[in-house]
């Protein structure tokens, strides 16, 4: 029960490094599993997390990761168990932390069994964490409960990337936009029609279920892009207001 809604983990250093060791590791299972060569024995990567901030707002921590096989193993096996030595500096911290961990994957597959063990004491932690999704330039996992989509780059890849310009996220304060596939049900109003916040302005069914679609904002009806009956997509705008 979450009186106050479920705000999911925020990472702290110490489980940031825990994640940014796993991904290390996931990347080098797949790594291996692309290049079809179960030698592949080490990789450094530039590991981006997503840092939820006090306003709400996303940054990103940032860690260099070096992974490779720990002694005494000699190839990568893509449906087991795999043993690694995984160093971890997290935002440019001049000593890394150094761990084992013992992964046992089949690669992509969802459930990841982590095995954290020190040598010295003899002894260990396990977790499980969930690999939800291949993203473009990582993946997608769950980690303490919370979703995290993670790039995992080449150092070459992380360089370069630095000369690139972040793409804007598109203004949709004036927009009320659909936010599941579905067909509209009903349409509450019309071009010049003015509405106060959170005002009904349409109703969506989908999954046999409707959902109310409020004005975000008070203000002037500027276009309505659909009709009842019509089917629409997930993010399609279906009502603009006009711009303040």
């Amino acid at each position: 029960h979450y009186p106050h809604g479920f705000k999911g983990h925020r990472l702290t250093d110490q489980s940031a490094a825990r994640l940014a060791a796993v991904s290390g590791a996931l990347a080098l299972i797949r790594q291996a599993r692309d290049a079809k060569r179960s030698d592949a024995a080490s990789a450094d990567f530039a590991v981006l997390l997503p840092q939820l901030r006090d306003d709400g707002s996303v940054a990103k921590r940032e860690a260099a990761v070096s992974v490779s096989l720990a002694a005494g193993a000699h190839s990568i096996a893509l449906d087991g168990t795999n043993e690694f030595c995984v160093a971890t500096a997290l935002d440019g911290a001049a000593d890394p932390t150094v761990q084992t961990l013992r992964i046992r994957w089949a690669v992509d597959q969802p459930f990841v069994e982590i095995e954290d063990a020190d040598s010295g004491s003899g002894s260990s932690s396990s977790s499980v964490v969930q690999f939800l999704d291949p993203l473009p330039l990582g993946f997608r996992l769950q980690f303490m409960g919370t979703k995290f989509d993670i790039d995992v780059l080449a150092p070459r890849q992380r360089d370069l990337m630095r000369f690139m310009k972040e793409e804007e996220a598109a203004d949709t304060s004036r927009l009320v936009l659909a936010p599941m596939p579905g067909s509209i049900v009903s349409v509450a109003v019309a071009p010049g029609d003015i509405v106060a916040e959170g005002a009904e302005v349409a109703v969506v069914e989908a999954m046999k279920m409707q959902n109310v679609l409020r004005a975000p904002r008070a203000g002037t009806v500027r276009a309505v892009h659909v009709t009842p009956g019509a089917t629409v997509s997930g993010d399609d705008v279906l009502v603009e207001l006009e711009a303040e």
